[in-house]
């Protein structure tokens, strides 16, 4: 396991600050943050401090975004490669460099882009992949749309919630599973319970002890 830390540049709050309720959230948070890292030198070590990005690279790699008072984690579903310029972030054998990511960006910015049904997206990617002339790799970055629509990102969120907290029903301190409300799951957490990063990662991570509801 591999991990990397990052602090989060002030654009991307931006983005965290818009609460997740689509996969289009979920897409488009996942490319500015594989657009940052690539330029950007990381830490070895796990701080608990607010405002930074945490990347885990194992059999089942995940990003760990910690901000004011929340955790928000989901699954980093690219292959991750060291250099001496930093990271690399691939997509099979394909670079998911500034102009590859600009161009998914291009896409999946148009609001409701993937509710719109197919025949719409897919005259999407052909007016952006046309704006971008790249002819030779249309066929790459038509998979990497399809990837990024079926991928399962398993979404979860930390939340310390004290501006809108009623005892029991939404608790101080609460997990949130999944980030659409039809499938809204809300887990309460014990006010003993210290939370940060390190704490669920272990959580999240298959190869340690379980941790128990009751």
């Amino acid at each position: 396991m591999k991990i990397y830390e990052f602090d989060i540049p002030k654009t991307l709050l931006s983005d965290l600050d818009i609460v997740i309720r689509d996969k289009e959230d979920i897409i488009k948070v996942l490319l500015h943050t594989i657009k940052y890292i690539s330029f950007s030198e990381s830490k070895k070590e796990i701080s608990n401090d607010c405002n930074k990005i945490v990347l885990v690279v194992d059999k089942m790699s995940r990003l760990f975004f910690h901000y004011e008072k929340k955790i928000v984690s989901f699954c980093f579903p690219f292959i991750v490669k060291e250099t001496d310029e930093g990271l690399e972030c691939l997509f099979n054998q394909t670079l998911l460099d500034s102009f590859a990511t600009s161009i998914l960006l291009s896409i999946f910015n148009d609001k409701d882009v993937i509710n719109n049904g197919i025949e719409k997206l897919f005259e999407k990617c052909i007016d952006e992949f046309s704006d971008y002339l790249v002819y030779e790799k249309e066929d790459v970055y038509y998979e990497l749309v399809n990837y990024l629509i079926g991928f399962e990102p398993g979404y979860l969120r930390y939340d310390f919630d004290d501006q809108n907290h009623i005892k029991d029903l939404h608790p101080l301190k609460h997990f949130d599973f999944y980030y659409s409300s039809n499938n809204a799951v809300k887990i309460g957490v014990n006010d003993s319970e210290t939370f940060n990063v390190s704490y669920l990662m272990d959580v999240v991570n298959t190869k340690t002890n379980c941790k128990y509801l009751v």
